[in-house]
């Protein structure tokens, strides 16, 4: 009794530390494996990259897709970047032109933390 018992705790502990493992690899990766997007299997589908230059040499990163239909502007969510609709954009491209952005201050775009408010400070006033 006291046998079977203790298979049964081991396996459920080892099937427990297996999905505990698994999350844990899909949370910590998720991210490159959108980003490689590009190199994977972007450029093969039409897609292309570029840097929008704004006053004040301010930069916004985007990716474009092919002319398939009208314009798509896909915006991201924060704490992320454009490669967060990776999954997607090879779908999308079969339909739309895929426009998807960096925000400022994400990803490839520009940083400037002095810049991240709401009050315009260069006005004056």
């Amino acid at each position: 009794m006291k046998f079977k018992l203790a298979v049964a705790v081991g396996i459920v502990a080892l099937a427990v530390t297996m999905a505990v493992c698994v999350f844990a690899y899909r949370n910590l990766n998720f991210d490159y494996l959108n980003a490689s997007f590009l190199e994977e299997s972007g450029y093969k589908l039409g897609f292309t990259e570029d840097m929008a230059r704004l006053e004040g040499g301010l930069e916004i990163y985007y990716i474009e897709g092919p002319n398939n239909g009208p314009k798509l502007l896909l915006l991201h969510g924060q704490q992320v970047d454009c490669y967060d609709y990776a999954k997607v954009l090879p779908r999308l491209s079969e339909h739309f032109h895929v426009y998807a952005l960096d925000y400022y201050g994400h990803g490839k775009s520009s940083k400037n933390p002095d810049k991240y408010n709401a009050i315009n400070t260069t006005r004056s006033q």
